[in-house]
């Protein structure tokens, strides 16, 4: 339970949490009565706030515009409202924001003034490649809505399109984005769309992105004035964006009700403690969990690393694959019972798996099927360490679940991983190196050895004695257990600094012991390498203040000489590093040593929530 209560934590800092065509029905919240909704006045500055679908995503800061996409693809930047009275200037929105309200389904932001108040509702819907808008005026019944943004049409970094332009389709009222072989199309439209900029693809100040206007002139309702908008996006053919954006008017309060049934499963363990603040950081971790589950129409569905502006690289902070960060979702599904769900991530984290050697990838953009990913951009097969872990993690599947099938048909598969591992270690001591080339854990220091890493080998061979007495290969299976114990003695020898009493954390190329990191002290004690005396001497060390925060664990002391509190193997707190080195530890040091651990832990997990319930 514990380490389903610390990788559940972990994960809720992945991300930033969260009726009908006809204008006549009210727009309000569509949560489900059992998912949870917060709410803050705190509205601005830096309040990322975002709406998380299977195919569509809208995020951003308020103040610096909203950004929507259909993945792969973005399809405009910069959004944001502006209001408009008779006889009088336009009020940006932005100025009357006083309040937004996030749920599983959405994001709602409430604008007020003296004369009216109105109610944007921001979602998608299951598998529809685009984004809905939803408008509630109070107030006057003459208000109109100017929504600006900036025409995108463009693939996630670093593929792109060009030879963009925009035409004005009156059947749909809307903006038509397209490019010449009309592959790729994007609609931003609505049925009281009544105004919008003038067309302009060939004449001075035509450039494709320039901001672009449309004015919407609410109609009555339930709720008072209403009003929709629509962003469909197309990046194949079948897709077709007036479909996309009629499937998206046609969304019904049961709809929503339908696309809330993915939070509430009956199946997905439920966790309730006698803490409140506890219980809601767990239940918005399984929501963001959840919510990180998406589908490339090319490259399949897994779970993205995480979401946040794009800035000017249309990288929307890590919304695309990560194999590292799926093996941690992977964990948590697990225990949260999702059995299926973690077939699915393990079956995609195979999928491409480097054929000549077995080496498992790192991460793979959102427009990888539209380019040569794989040879052209040094970013798919470079860490050494995701293979180690992988194996890990699919002996954790294959004991929890007990799905034999999966690992039988996976099998040739996993034995090329298991080769692959073998191939880095040297042969004096059994434990890894990193080749010439490639990288481990720690990104900001090339090494050529981490004992993170030799831990991981630890972890990994002893995994592959597990599945292979699984699969009935007893000899695999002695075999691999004492590689296994072979690398924990070694690392004892190779790491401890019995002069400094301290773990060294790798060597440089050149055979210089590199500074010691957190990470690398969690490890040695959660490979079983590290002596009680050594254990007990460096939790000590990491419960002083240079190293324990109140919101956790940093990677590197404040004394140390390069320390840099924004670098997370410099000295950050970084939430993946501290949890998933330290959750077994925890559990397995002295009462002390847990009264520290446990509760920057649950600070960690529950303080960084700033937001109040609605």
């Amino acid at each position: 339970m514990l380490r389903l209560l610390i990788t559940l934590l972990l994960l809720s800092s992945f991300n930033s949490a969260q009726e009908s065509h006809s204008a006549a029905s009210a727009t309000k919240p569509e949560a489900a009565s059992d998912l949870p909704v917060w709410s803050t006045t705190l509205t601005q500055p830096n309040r990322y706030i975002s709406a998380h679908g299977i195919r569509g995503f809208a995020g951003g800061y308020s103040e610096d515009g909203l950004e929507f996409w259909s993945f792969p693809l973005q399809l405009v930047s910069g959004y944001h409202l502006s209001f408009v009275l008779p006889k009088a200037p336009s009020i940006s929105a932005i100025s009357i924001l006083t309040s937004v309200e996030v749920d599983p389904l959405g994001v709602t932001r409430i604008y007020t003034a003296p004369a009216f108040r109105v109610r944007e509702r921001i979602t998608t819907h299951a598998k529809d490649p685009g984004v809905l808008v939803r408008f509630t005026v109070e107030g006057r019944s003459d208000l109109h809505i100017q929504v600006h943004f900036q025409p995108s049409l463009n693939l996630m970094w670093p593929a792109g399109i060009g030879g963009q332009e925009t035409s004005w389709d009156q059947d749909a009222r809307g903006f038509l984005l397209s490019e010449p072989t009309q592959q790729f199309r994007a609609l931003i439209s609505s049925p009281e769309a009544t105004e919008h900029s003038e067309i302009n693809n060939d004449r001075r100040g035509s450039d494709f992105n320039r901001s672009t206007t449309l004015t919407l002139e609410p109609k009555p309702c339930a709720g008072g004035q209403c009003a929709t908008l629509v962003f469909a996006g197309q990046s194949e053919k079948e897709d077709e964006v007036h479909a996309t954006a009629a499937s998206l008017l046609r969304v019904s309060e049961d709809s929503a009700i339908d696309d809330g049934k993915r939070f509430s499963s009956s199946e997905i363990v439920k966790v309730t403690t006698p803490d409140a603040e506890a219980n809601r950081a767990i239940q918005w971790a399984q929501i963001a969990l959840e919510q990180a589950w998406t589908c490339n129409a090319r490259l399949g569905c897994a779970v993205v690393a995480g979401y946040g502006p794009s800035h000017s690289s249309r990288r929307p902070q890590y919304a695309w694959p990560f194999a590292g960060d799926g093996l941690l979702a992977a964990e948590a599904l697990l225990h949260e019972g999702n059995y299926k769900r973690a077939a699915d991530e393990l079956d995609f984290l195979y999928r491409y798996q480097k054929p000549e050697d077995g080496m498992m990838w790192h991460e793979i953009s959102q427009s990888a099927g539209f380019i040569n990913w794989a040879k052209d951009y040094p970013y798919m097969y470079v860490h050494v360490d995701i293979t180690f872990d992988f194996l890990t993690e699919l002996a954790e599947y294959d004991r929890i679940s007990g799905d034999q099938a999966f690992l039988s048909r996976h099998w040739p598969a996993t034995l090329k991983a298991y080769q692959y591992c073998l191939s880095t270690l040297d042969k004096s001591d059994g434990l890894p190196r990193v080749p010439a080339g490639k990288m481990s854990g720690n990104e900001q220091d090339r090494l050529t050895d981490e004992l993170t890493l030799s831990a991981s080998w630890v972890s990994a061979a002893h995994a592959m004695s597990e599945l292979a007495a699984s699969m009935h290969d007893e000899a695999l299976s002695r075999q691999a257990e004492s590689a296994s114990l072979r690398a924990r003695e070694s690392i004892r020898s190779r790491y401890w600094d019995s002069t400094a009493r301290r773990w060294v954390s790798g060597f440089t190329r050149s055979g210089t012991a590199t500074e010691r990191t957190s990470a690398a002290d969690l490890a040695a004690i959660a490979s079983g390498a590290s002596t009680p005396e050594q254990t007990s001497a460096t939790l000590d060390l990491l419960a002083t203040p240079p190293y324990l925060t109140p919101w956790g664990l940093r990677s590197k002391p404040t004394t140390a000489p390069d320390y840099d509190p924004t670098g997370y193997a410099k000295g950050s707190v970084w939430a993946l590093q501290y949890g998933w080195g330290g959750r077994d530890d925890v559990a397995g040091s002295s009462a002390r040593h847990c009264k520290h651990f446990v509760a920057e832990s649950r600070a960690l997990g529950v303080s960084r929530f700033t937001w109040s319930h609605a």
